[in-house]
């Protein structure tokens, strides 16, 4: 939900890769190759791979709607997977609240939980906007 990337996805560097040490041994000069890469060597979510970018709210509603409810009648919990989601996890529950009003019969827009997972330094820059979703959360009920 959100975006799909990361900040780091969007930056183009130079890498050097060292050869495997078999090639090496049979040819030893040059001992790399460099490549022009995006976002991160673990990183399998850049724009170089195909992604990075916003997803819009309407989507993000679809995703919501398309939760199945549990036992309680709320969503399911999900996870929120985003380097950096914080900013605009807010939004999440005013798309849930818009999501709940409009729909009459069939799956509701409450939610249950959300698991975030994110970047540790994005949490500690995060904590403001942090605080202000907890709370909209505790008054929801929602963990």
């Amino acid at each position: 939900m959100q975006q799909i990337g990361c900040p780091h996805a969007a930056k183009e560097r130079q890498v050097s890769i060292d050869y495997p040490w078999r090639l090496v041994n049979k040819k030893p000069q040059p001992c790399f190759t460099t490549i022009i890469q995006k976002g991160c060597s673990f990183c399998d979510v850049a724009v170089d791979k195909g992604y990075m970018g916003a997803v819009n709210e309407a989507a993000i509603q679809q995703q919501l709607l398309c939760l199945p409810d549990g036992p309680d009648g709320r969503k399911i919990p999900f996870e929120l997977i985003n380097e950096s989601p914080l900013i605009k996890l807010s939004r999440i529950f005013d798309l849930a609240d818009d999501l709940a009003d409009n729909v009459s019969e069939g799956p509701s827009g409450e939610l249950s939980q959300i698991n975030l997972t994110l970047r540790a330094d994005y949490l500690l820059k995060g904590l403001r906007p942090l605080e202000a979703a907890l709370e909209i959360a505790t008054k929801k009920n929602v963990r």
